[in-house]
């Protein structure tokens, strides 16, 4: 039998990291259309959460910049892990600018290992799965004001927060930021009310 693997892919780094410039200007927006940029860290939060602790969760490391050259060595280091782990049944993880580096990985490369690949707070270039994959589960929220915006600066055409295809379940969560995502917030309304994300996420993993 296959031992299974879990490799999460990050978002981009939280504010605080970033240049002053940047965060004046993610403030600045916040302001004027209440984006709520993310200041805690993503990886750091889902990483405290003990079913995350396994031995077969692997987090991949990246320099989680926003430029081109940052995400083209991250969808490289993707395609090292799967390489290395091409004999093991993977599911992927991809939260924020990660879950982008995911599809944009799988549009151009093959692998019948993976098993399913689960989203959060995507920010899609890509939002018609026309190639070949397993099962996607998209979970975001029409309240998420900065993948809103993101999208429509970087992928105005061809990108979007649903995704559309044969094995795309979208789950929209009510009320949720982006920031609530990274900061593993309690959902406040509908029907994972009193959840976390990372406890959905696991219940979709089993």
């Amino acid at each position: 039998m296959k031992k299974e693997i879990v490799i999460f892919v990050p978002g981009a780094l939280n504010l605080p990291k970033w240049p002053t410039i940047i965060q004046d200007i993610c403030f600045l927006f916040d302001n004027l259309f209440k984006i709520k940029p993310c200041l805690d860290d993503h990886v750091a939060v889902w990483k405290e959460r003990s079913f995350f602790k396994k031995p077969n969760f692997i987090w991949m490391h990246w320099k989680r910049g926003i430029g081109p050259i940052s995400k083209f060595f991250a969808k490289r280091e993707l395609r090292r892990l799967l390489h290395c782990y091409q004999n093991e049944n993977v599911k992927l993880i991809g939260i924020s600018l990660g879950g982008d580096i995911i599809l944009k990985t799988l549009k151009k490369n093959r692998y019948s290992n993976i098993k399913k690949i689960i989203l959060v707070g995507s920010i899609n270039e890509i939002k018609n799965i026309n190639f070949e994959h397993p099962q996607i589960i998209n979970i975001f929220s029409d309240k998420d004001k900065f993948a809103q915006i993101a999208i429509e600066v970087y992928f105005p055409i061809h990108g979007g927060e649903r995704l559309f295809g044969k094995n795309v379940v979208n789950i929209d969560i009510p009320q949720m930021a982006h920031a609530d995502f990274c900061s593993d917030s309690k959902i406040k309304y509908g029907r994972f009310k009193g959840k976390r994300i990372t406890e959905i996420i696991y219940s979709f993993l089993k």
